[in-house]
């Protein structure tokens, strides 16, 4: 992958239309507006509060207090006359607290981490007091660390929070990293599961804005990761997993900077290389030499560049054909069949002599990079603007296990795209009365826009032509006319003779193309071993050749062939706008009795749209289907042929005439007459001629060429799109049914739903008791067409609209409702009533209530069920039948109420409990975007999964309790315990006895219940020395109907009901045990190491390990042996069940990740110095014992390596049956030992930093 070459000119495609994101906000705001003056945003404001007294404990009360960060003010209060105070609202992120009093030095507390969403108290007053300096000089500062306590009263959310330098000591780097560090998450290759939530349940924010998947952003840019699993307040929804906060670092007051390398080369085989850097600090100050110096205007800026040679690294040691061979694999891709007949693939012959180990996965490069940015201008203490954004983008080679034995060179290229921009301003009221009611008062208005762009393709043709893909050369045919003696009418009489019957290949030649120079040689490598003498296209195929349109077939149905390509040409694209305002008031006489207000709503609107081309190579045969097809014989007018002396050659020939051109002749068509092509005769193209597709090269055909109707191909389709048109060019409007019946447009509008949500949250103490309320309200609207009756592709009659049947008035049963749908034994000349149906319930003729529709099905006249249809003009079968309008309606929005409820209190002065009471919802993330093209398509679809959107939201509603206990000064134990119940889950179903056709779709069926209970340790260092520690363990059941919306395919196919019994899930893990340990030596005073000479050695050093250990996920065993899945192409194995589902259990799993570092000094590090100029070296670890952890096994065996088939009798008989039995044999053992039943191996980078 040409990688580095092609990142500056993938900058381009980040260009975005400006003037539709402005005329966008611009209507997002007056929608808003009109709403409230107030909204909401996830910002996170933090607080800070304290007490001031003089050395007698006595209030200070007017004490001025600034709070700082990088030397920027960013609040400012005066002590109240109780001495108390109140600092914020700010974002979260490590502050600085200057406290100045007439007569009493300055005194500054620093390295204070403020957390979203709380108050940190002090953990001691203030105390203000006047040195014994000796000399009496009084303009001494005071400066002291904080030391944060381990028992904070306010613990209303559960969360955990991790700054910056604890997030870059870690061993590994990533957001999710840091989160699955805390109690109640479990980290697994397929993601992050919060409580028992599933995967795709979480929800991210940079700097408040909503992030679509895991965020990419350079490690150096962020301040701070707060991870909350419980007590999720109110202004938090769309979420029913963990939520993951995210602050970048902002502007300094004075420059400040940083650059970090990274490399493992030399280390592991992987090659991972990373380069990364920040800046920051004032573009406007005053105040200029002063000790006020204030910065009006600030920035911060990071990046980074990031090259892996193999992105996924694999566990054990892969196979791949060795270059020499594979080179000449590619030259001569078959040979003659040893059975004498045809030719069969030389992949087939490869025996483990001709592969080679390897500890990489071949072809999976990856190049990433990433900018974040931000501006600060606060002109007063009152006033913050804040502007900024990020971009990234990640190219990578994907892997796909069946290529990586033979066609690795053909993986497809990814592009991920993202950028975000966003804007806020923030307004506090200035309360001087200390005795005021309102003590504290702000503001909060942001907008902000994200844009994601995903695009896959084969990395050397990408989506300039999709013919290039099937393309293997020019085939030229001699053609000859054919006759079949037959007994015809002609002119009235039985004539027996040689009628013409078209053109029948005579020979074909080929010549290859230029674009997929491996394909072409499996054509060449035919022509060379018969010779050159070919017939027809037919041959060719049928002897193990390839024609236009045709890929490699499979090896051994296990490995993709030598030059398979990438067949989809695929994109999509996700907008977001968002406006977000949030208010607050802080009420109350004192501290100990106010009550902290927040209200707001947001307004946010999406725009998702995709198009892929599907099987590329396989519009050559659409094409070529397309082609001569309207050029029918005109055998109504004969023309008997005669000699030149009159005589009949015992020969009739017919003349062409068009019927029925489809869209694509008639356009090449006019294209070639264009262009003055001619046909496999020498004559000039015309209306009458017969045109070889596979004559012409990929540059001489265009999508467009095709018809909308065409590229749907009845519903077997090579396209699929919603949001742009059929050839991939963007589209406006929502779906309309009227467009969508066009057949030349076939319209499909872009998914456009609407979120709007509104909060109002009190938190107030009460004795001593932490009580948070709040309440939630969002509305969902899908903002698209729904089915009007998802068991009816037409508009129904119902009981309330039937008296009376062929003329016959008719009585329904009592407990038949109106609305009650009608059956009938047939739906166009209905005589009787045969059934009824509410929703999914199913009633016989006499309203009895029945399980199986199929019963009313079998009373109609056609075997089939039958609605009473509302008639259609002209309309008399149901294959005449057609969508409409009227079969469809609005989704109708879905709005949820969200009661909040937290609570937290000292048992004592070293002991608090907590409890919380959440109710969750979370909108559809996938399989809802209607696509009318499915349900006109149904019956060629009613096997695929149908999206369904009418989906609506998914809920879960927590119950928590927890109690934290001090130990010592420094440490703390914490236990919770917590049950969850998940509902309206999203799964597939299937609409047994729908009209026309039964289908599956996906709906809000599936349930679950998550209990378990956490504890954990925390120790925290005191000083820049010692031992700081995190433990957690977790124990968790988490059962339920269905793991992620895939797991009910299976009840799908058997054909059985939409049955719903609990299992465990597979995020179900029993015990997880997770320890962050981080020891450092310190320096000077500080240090706590070897003494003497090691003195210079360990000063400045650390250590961080992080251990985790878990009980193994579950998995369903089977009693049949079937072929393992993944193993074989194209095989869905029938399995049968034992044990139960989920009820056998993989082995534990352990890793331990580390890092070594040690800080050089460039500048002597003083007392106390802001500035400091240092250099960090760092060797990191992850998987330190190179753990060999299992992720998945086979049902039959248990066994990651080995699904049991080649030990078989049907294994043994196949194999003999093999081209070649040993190849065979070696093949499917190494297809059987997938790399992705393992964990990540061991990896070790080396990295530097300098930091200014």
């Amino acid at each position: 992958m040409r990688q580095v070459s092609k990142f500056l000119a993938s900058l381009k495609l980040l260009n975005f239309n400006v003037e539709k994101m402005r005329n966008r906000f611009l209507l997002i705001g007056l929608l808003v507006m009109l709403c409230s003056t107030f909204g909401f945003s996830q910002t996170q404001d933090a607080f800070l509060s304290g007490r001031v007294v003089d050395d007698n404990k006595e209030p200070l009360g007017a004490a001025t207090l600034f709070l700082m960060q990088n030397g920027v003010r960013k609040a400012a209060k005066y002590s109240d006359y109780d001495g108390k105070f109140l600092l914020g609202p700010v974002s979260p992120g490590t502050y600085d607290l200057t406290v100045k009093y007439v007569g009493y030095p300055d005194q500054e507390v620093r390295g204070i981490q403020l957390r979203g969403d709380k108050t940190v108290n002090m953990p001691s007053d203030i105390v203000m007091s006047i040195p014994d300096t000796g000399t009496g000089n009084q303009k001494v500062v005071i400066i002291t660390q904080f030391r944060d306590k381990s028992l904070n009263r306010d613990e209303t959310t559960q969360e955990r929070t991790m700054g910056s330098k604890e997030f870059r000591s870690l061993a590994t780097r990533g957001i999710n990293s840091a989160v699955a560090t805390s109690s109640g998450v479990i980290a697994t290759d397929k993601g992050i599961s919060g409580k028992g939530s599933r995967y795709n349940a979480n929800i991210y924010y940079i700097d408040g804005i909503k992030v679509f998947g895991t965020p990419t952003i350079p490690q150096i840019a962020v301040d701070q990761i707060s991870t909350i699993t419980g007590g999720v307040p109110a202004e938090y929804g769309d979420v029913t997993g963990t939520i993951v906060n995210i602050t970048t670092k902002g502007p300094s007051a004075k420059f400040f900077g940083g650059l970090e390398a990274v490399t493992s080369q030399f280390l592991d085989p992987y090659g991972y290389n990373l380069i990364e850097g920040s800046v920051g600090g004032p573009l406007l100050t005053k105040n200029k030499g002063t000790q006020d110096l204030k910065s009006i205007l600030g920035f911060f800026a990071a990046g980074n560049l990031t090259y892996n040679n193999v992105y996924d690294p694999p566990a054990i040691d892969v196979y791949r054909l060795k270059q020499e061979k594979l080179d000449q694999l590619k030259r001569n891709p078959i040979s003659a069949s040893p059975l004498g007949q045809g030719f069969v693939s030389n992949a087939e012959y490869i025996t483990k002599n001709d592969l080679e180990r390897t500890r990489v996965r071949p072809n999976t490069q990856q190049l990433n990079y990433s900018f974040s940015g931000k501006l600060d201008f606060q002109p007063t203490d009152a006033v913050n603007i804040t502007a900024g954004g990020s971009l990234d983008r990640n190219n990578r080679n994907e892997y796909i296990y069946s290529y990586s034995m033979f066609n690795y060179e053909n993986n497809p290229e990814r592009l991920d795209d993202n950028y975000r921009a966003f804007i806020r301003y923030r307004q506090n009221f200035k309360i001087t009365d200390t005795a005021s009611l309102i003590k504290n008062a702000y503001y909060t208005i942001q907008a902000d826009y994200s844009n994601t762009t995903y695009k896959r393709w084969d990395e050397n043709l990408k989506d300039e032509n999709p013919f290039s893909y099937g393309y293997i050369g020019q085939f030229n045919k001699v053609t000859k006319p054919r006759y079949t003696r037959q007994t015809r009418t002609v002119n009235g009489k039985e004539v027996t003779t040689n009628y013409f019957d078209g053109y029948t290949d005579e020979s074909v030649s080929f010549t290859p193309g230029d674009v997929n120079k491996v394909t072409q040689n499996y054509t060449q490598s035919f022509f060379d071993l018969v010779g050159g003498d070919v017939q027809s296209t037919n041959d060719i195929l049928q002897k193990g050749g390839l024609i236009n349109g045709r890929t490699p077939g499979n090896v051994y149905s296990l490995w993709s062939g030598v030059g398979d390509v990438f067949g989809n040409i695929e994109k999509r694209q996700q907008e977001q706008y968002s406006l977000n305002a949030s208010g607050a008031v802080t009420l109350g006489k004192n501290t100990g009795s106010m009550h902290a207000l927040k209200f707001g709503i947001q307004y946010e609107e999406r725009v998702e749209r995709g198009h892929f081309v599907q099987g590329a190579p396989g519009l050559w045969n659409l094409a070529r289907q397309l082609t001569n097809t309207h050029l029918q014989l005109d055998t109504l007018n004969p023309m008997a042929v005669y000699d030149e002396d009159g005589n009949f050659t015992d020969t009739v020939n017919y003349r062409y005439k068009s019927v029925n051109q489809s869209t694509f002749d008639k356009n090449f068509r006019q294209h070639l007459i264009d262009k003055g092509y001619r046909d496999n005769t020498g004559r000039l193209i015309d209306d009458q001629s017969f045109i070889n597709i596979d004559q012409y090269g990929p540059e001489e055909f265009n999508l467009n060429m095709f018809s909308a109707d065409e590229l749907l191909n009845n519903g077997n389709s090579y396209v699929n799109y919603w949001g742009y048109d059929y050839l991939g060019k963007k589209t406006k409007g929502k779906t309309n049914v009227a467009n969508f019946l066009d057949p030349q447009k076939r319209s499909v509008g872009a998914y456009n739903p609407i979120y709007v949500a509104g909060y109002i949250q009190d938190k107030f103490e009460f004795k001593d008791i932490i009580v948070r309320l709040g309440v939630r309200v969002d509305r969902f609207d899908a903002n698209q067409l729904v089915l009007r009756d998802p068991y009816s592709l037409y508009p129904v009659r119902t009981a309330g609209e039937v008296s009376t049947i062929n003329q016959q008035s008719i009585s329904h049963p009592g407990n038949i409702g109106s609305d009650y749908v009608v059956y009938v034994d047939n739906a166009f000349a209905p005589t009787e009533v045969v059934g009824y149906r509410n929703g999914s319930t199913w009633y016989d003729a006499s309203g009895a209530e029945i399980a199986d529709p199929s019963i009313i099905a079998a009373r109609t006249k056609s075997g089939t069920i039958q609605p009473y249809l509302v008639n259609q003009e002209n309309v008399s079968k149901e294959s005449e039948m057609k969508i409409s309008k009227e079969s469809f309606k609005d989704y109708v929005p879905q709005v949820n109420v969200m009661p909040r409820v937290s609570f937290s209190f000292p048992i004592s002065t070293t002991a608090a409990f907590f409890a919380n009471y959440d109710v969750l919802t979370q909108r559809p993330r996938s399989g809802n975007i209607s696509t009318l093209d499915d349900y006109y398509y149904l019956k060629a679809r009613a096997t695929q999964t149908i999206s369904n959107p009418a989906l609506r939201p998914e809920k879960r509603t927590n119950y928590e309790i927890g109690f934290k206990q001090i130990i010592g000064k420094n440490s703390a134990i914490s236990l919770q315990a917590f049950y969850g119940e998940i509902k309206d889950l999203i799964q597939r179903v299937q609409i047994n006895q729908a009209y026309p056709q039964t289908y599956t779709t996906l709906g809000n069926i599936d349930f679950g219940t998550v209990k378990g209970l956490t504890a954990g340790y925390d120790f925290k260092r005191v000083g820049s020395s010692g031992i700081q520690l995190n433990l957690n363990y977790t124990l968790q059941f988490a059962n339920g109907t269905g793991s992620d919306d895939a797991s009910g395919q299976n009840l799908v196919n058997s054909g059985q009901p939409n049955l719903r019994t609990p299992f465990p899930l597979d995020y179900d893990v029993r015990n997880q045990l997770v320890g962050v340990i981080d020891y450092r030596f310190g320096d000077g005073d500080d240090y706590a190491g070897p003494k003497g000479k090691a003195q210079n050695f360990f000063a400045n050093m650390g250590m961080n390990l992080v251990l985790n250990a878990r009980s193994g996920t579950p998995y369903t065993q089977q009693s049949n042996l079937t072929q393992g899945e993944g193993v074989v192409l194209g095989v869905a194995n029938r399995s049968a069940i034992t044990g139960g589902i989920n009820t056998a259990r993989l082995p534990w799993q352990f890793r331990a990740d580390g890092r070594i570092d040690k800080d050089f000094f460039l500048k002597s590090k003083k007392e106390n110095a802001r500035n400091t100029t240092y250099v960090n070296l760092y060797l990191a670890v992850v998987n330190i014992l190179d753990a060999k952890n299992i992720v998945s096994v086979y049902r039959y065996t248990g066994l990651a390596n080995d699904d049991g088939y080649l030990n078989s009798v049907q294994g043994q008989r196949e194999a003999s049956l093999a081209v070649n039995e040993e190849a065979f044999l070696d093949q499917y053992s190494i297809k059987a030992n997938n790399p992705d039943n393992y964990t990540q191996p061991r990896t070790i980078r080396l990295g530097a930093s300098i930091n200014f």
